[in-house]
C-alpha cells in the first residue's frame, strides 16, 4: 500500500509529521491492505 501525502503552503510538510500520519493511517488500514494499492491524503488548513 502507497501513502501519498500533501500539503498546502499554510502547512508545514515536515517529514516526522509526514511519517506520524503515514504510519497512523497504516495502522487503521491493515485489516485492507490486500485491496488497497494506494491512498492519497491532502492536509489544508
Amino acid at each position: 500500500m502507497i501513502i501519498q501525502y500533501n500539503t498546502d503552503k499554510t502547512i508545514s510538510g515536515e517529514e516526522r509529521n509526514q511519517d506520524y500520519f503515514t504510519s497512523q493511517i497504516a495502522a487503521e488500514l491493515e485489516r485492507y491492505q490486500s485491496d488497497i494499492t494506494r491512498i492519497e491524503v491532502h492536509i489544508s488548513d
